[in-house]
């Protein structure tokens, strides 16, 4: 062919090549300049062919035509066949590091001929199926299709997908079966709390924790995935507990519980999860039975600082500013009460004595009885460890009789608005002057005003409690508690198990914004108690007030 596209035919029976070496072949065409789709035989190597006379130069010869490769030359064109021919029949063998096929051109053309609806017309470029759009046939070409649509390779392909879905479907039976509660967008975790009943001022803790929850909801989640928080009114019934507890577990397919309020309601559901492996983390209790009996119940974990060491930090406080004090002690019937007992006689060491005790039922209507017998033992400083329905009838009940001894407070009853109700029951002067000990920071208080915590406490009230009670820290601790699990399932991994939240609950130490300034949140196998200090604090004005320095809350 030459330069200026003119089709040469020459005569069959002159078969010299032309003086500048280039190959002439005939043309096929309609006469008009266009060609047609042509079959050829497999190509001669006329090297071999001297008998004939004829002076050629001593090269192989190109394989038939094919549609120009832009850009590359005659040597790396051959080379491009070779692989292409290579990669279309998988079952050759090579031979002296040599490749059979590679000598020889493509003549099964016909047997390696593509499927009718890709096949293309390698010189008109058009789709011979007219049902598949143009835009399909641009997506093969000279080069691609004889490999696509070889019978070996194709089997090759099937045989290729076929090994990588069974390696899937052997990888979706080795993992893991999701953990329940858990879904790709969702974690769902539940609780008990008394919504109703003697203890319902408790509920603004689910309330808080829920709030908190769904700001974390709004930036993400955990992992992508959005806590879905359910808990149940149990109305500080530990019977009610276990029933509720059950149908979290059990039917709602909770992946873990979070925050059951109250110690003997705690107690009451701690045999169950573990029976059941069933995380119940960070349960507002301080009882000693949770932490010292860990080896034994693994699966739950208080929150609160223990109230043995409660306890014993106003004994050791009372033995030494006041070693010569008669105390008198209402506490609550259950273990939250009795460790709160325990930890102050042990605190006394022999100093100070007490007097008196009275105990109190939460099915009890009042305390007036419980209040004038420890009055009439002369004593001078009172013990209030109670919940908060409870203190605020002490305090009610100290002021009828006229009695105005030093009041201790126990830390689970000092919400702001807990005291400011004690404050319009009793009188100021009761209630003045009262001590009790705090872990986290009082959102009332200006001391903490421009305290970043506080200050997105205050706006995650704003966002999604608006009607919350401002002097409610309830709600405050809700979210202290809820930033704690949140911590744990980020640190639990992307696809939590079970066993997993249960390790990394054990191995904490956060710094949790919430907090005092000095506390954190330290854990290990061995150690369940996640708070190991505590600061005193005077109720004076209307506002508590931090005094002294750390103290440790453990004993």
């Amino acid at each position: 062919m030459e330069r200026n596209d003119r089709h040469v035919q020459r005569p069959p029976a002159d078969t010299r090549p032309p003086a500048d070496g280039s190959r002439h072949e005939p043309a096929h065409g309609d006469g008009k300049g266009r060609q047609e789709p042509r079959t050829r035989k497999a190509h001669r190597d006329l090297r071999h062919a001297g008998r004939d006379g004829l002076d050629l130069e001593p090269r192989r010869l190109p394989p038939p035509r094919r549609r120009a490769v832009v850009g590359r030359s005659r040597r790396r064109r051959d080379r491009h066949h070779r692989r292409r021919h290579r990669a279309a029949d998988p079952v050759g063998e090579v031979k002296n590091g040599r490749d059979p096929a590679a000598g020889r051109d493509h003549a099964g053309a016909r047997r390696i001929e593509a499927p009718a609806d890709t096949r293309r017309d390698l010189h008109g470029a058009e789709c011979l199926e007219s049902r598949l759009p143009p835009s399909r046939c641009r997506r093969f070409d000279g080069d691609d299709w004889p490999g696509y649509a070889h019978p070996a390779r194709a089997e090759a392909t099937d045989l290729a997908v076929i090994s990588h879905l069974a390696a899937a479907a052997a990888a979706v039976a080795l993992s893991p079966a999701a953990a329940p509660g858990v879904t790709p967008t969702t974690i769902t975790i539940g609780g008990t709390v008394p919504l109703s009943g003697p203890a319902a001022a408790f509920g603004s803790v689910a309330r808080g924790s829920d709030a908190y929850f769904k700001y974390v909801n709004a930036r993400g989640g955990v992992h992508g995935r959005k806590i879905v928080y359910k808990y149940v009114d149990d109305a500080y019934d530990p019977a009610k507990t276990v029933v509720a507890t059950q149908q979290l577990v059990e039917q709602d397919k909770v992946f873990a519980l979070f925050d059951t309020v109250g110690t003997d309601n705690a107690l009451a559901i701690r045999g169950y999860v573990n029976d059941r492996k069933v995380p119940a983390l960070f349960v507002g209790s301080g009882v000693s039975k949770i932490a010292d009996e860990h080896a034994k119940y693994p699966w739950m974990m208080g929150y609160l600082p223990s109230f043995v060491g409660e306890g014993a930090m106003d004994g050791r406080r009372i033995a030494k500013v006041a070693p010569r004090a008669k105390i008198a002690v209402l506490y609550e019937n259950s273990d939250f009460g009795k460790d709160l007992l325990n930890g102050l006689r042990a605190g006394l060491g022999g100093k100070a004595k007490i007097v008196a005790t009275q105990s109190y039922e939460t099915t009890d209507n009042d305390v007036a009885s419980q209040i004038a017998r420890l009055r009439a033992s002369k004593a001078d400083t009172l013990m209030l460890f109670a919940t908060p329905l409870f203190a605020i009838k002490g305090y009610v009940g100290a002021n009828r009789l006229g009695w105005h001894p030093t009041i201790y407070v126990s830390s689970v009853a000092i919400s702001p608005d807990i005291m400011q109700i004690a404050r319009l029951a009793a009188t100021p002067r009761e209630v003045e002057n009262s001590i009790s000990i705090a872990f986290v920071k009082d959102p009332t208080s200006p001391v903490w005003k421009k305290d970043k915590a506080v200050k997105l406490y205050r706006s995650i009230l704003a966002r999604y409690m608006p009607a919350a009670r401002p002097l409610d820290v309830y709600n405050y601790y809700g979210m202290a508690v809820a930033y704690s699990l949140v911590d744990v399932l980020k640190k639990a991994g992307a696809n939590p198990t079970r066993d997993s939240v249960l390790r990394t609950a054990t191995h904490l130490n956060e710094r949790n914004p919430f907090l005092l300034p000095g506390i954190r949140i330290k854990t290990s196998p061995n150690d369940y108690y996640p708070m190991a200090k505590a600061q005193f604090v005077r109720y004076r004005r209307g506002l508590w007030v931090l005094f002294g320095h750390l103290v440790d809350a453990r004993r």
